[in-house]
């Protein structure tokens, strides 16, 4: 498998399956060339040309400026800390939201060691 990875020249699709954001010029981004056999997805096949975002492909939902206006520490919600299909955590936020080094946005909950996703949050309404 070849790999390089360098900035983007022109807007495409990023092709990892589960990445809903585009690549857009000057974007830092992995090529990828895989032989025969060696993917998982195609098999025997033939060669396999990827490009995708360097790293983690971007998140979709609110930024760290959103989420901390509008919900201060303290705030009562849902999360879950794995997968959606999951039970909900009813808790209650306990940390301003930040950005990791990969680049996810997440912030931290009673009852949880560790930061969560804000797509994996869900304020709820306070009578």
């Amino acid at each position: 498998m070849l790999t390089t990875t360098h900035r983007a020249r022109k807007a495409r699709t990023c092709d990892r399956q589960e990445c809903t954001s585009q690549i857009r010029p000057g974007d830092l981004i992995v090529r990828t060339t895989t032989p025969p056999g060696r993917h998982h997805l195609y098999g025997e096949t033939g060669w396999v040309r990827s490009v995708t975002h360097a790293g983690r492909c971007p998140v979709e939902g609110p930024t760290v400026a959103e989420w901390n206006a509008a919900h201060p520490v303290g705030t009562p919600v849902l999360a879950w800390p794995g997968a959606l299909t999951d039970e909900p955590l009813r808790t209650r936020t306990r940390s301003r939201a930040w950005v990791l080094d990969s680049g996810y946005p997440v912030a931290m909950v009673d009852g949880y060691a560790g930061g969560i996703l804000l797509t994996h949050l869900t304020p709820l309404e306070t009578p």
